[in-house]
């Protein structure tokens, strides 16, 4: 009877433990390779031109967040994120919203305000270099040339056609430095001036 008392105890002491010690670092806090994802500050302008000279400028906004995740050992939890939005001057019905949380995760949405249609929404793993989210056609290109210059650690996704001015194609976008290119639906590249 004595040795089941102690067995308990012991079992009870380690639950206890495991319990507590897994719920003291819950919250899931940026750390510096991630933020790498997300280069632009608080309010900045953001300018790309075509070969044919057209110009777009966006105007990017960064905010950071606590989002909420839950679980059952831990409970109610904290999520630091810290999300861009780029809006165009020439369709701001647009909003490309780019977004590094979870301490891994870069994700990347395009969508149109106005209709609710998504023209692209991927999330990428920066340290196993996979797409979360479907991935048969975007990649990951650990080095790109790209204008005469060279980029490391680029995504090259690949967006839906829907209704709206600005979708686009494809959309070019590289650690440390954001969103570098992109191809709209009329075929048109622009890239970062």
């Amino acid at each position: 009877m004595n040795i089941l008392t102690t067995s308990a105890r012991t079992a009870i002491w380690g639950y206890c433990f495991l319990l507590f010690s897994c719920c003291n670092d819950a919250d899931l806090k940026l750390k510096s390779p991630i933020k790498a994802w997300i280069p632009y500050r608080a309010v900045q302008e953001i300018k790309f031109k075509s070969p044919a000279g057209d110009t777009i400028t966006f105007k990017a906004t960064t905010q950071e967040l606590n989002e909420k995740g839950n679980d059952k050992a831990c409970g109610t939890y904290d999520i630091q994120t810290i999300q861009t939005a780029l809006t165009s001057y020439s369709d701001p019905s647009v909003r490309t919203i780019i977004s590094i949380s979870h301490e891994v995760v870069v994700g990347i949405k395009v969508i149109n305000q106005v209709t609710k249609d998504t023209n692209l929404d991927i999330k990428f793993n920066t340290v196993s270099g996979l797409f979360i989210s479907d991935d048969f056609r975007d990649k990951y290109l650990p080095e790109l040339q790209l204008d005469g210059k060279t980029y490391q650690e680029v995504l090259h996704v690949y967006g839906n056609q829907v209704p709206g001015n600005l979708d686009f194609a494809d959309i070019l976008y590289a650690k440390n430095i954001g969103l570098i290119g992109f191809k709209t639906f009329d075929d048109k590249w622009y890239f970062l001036l």
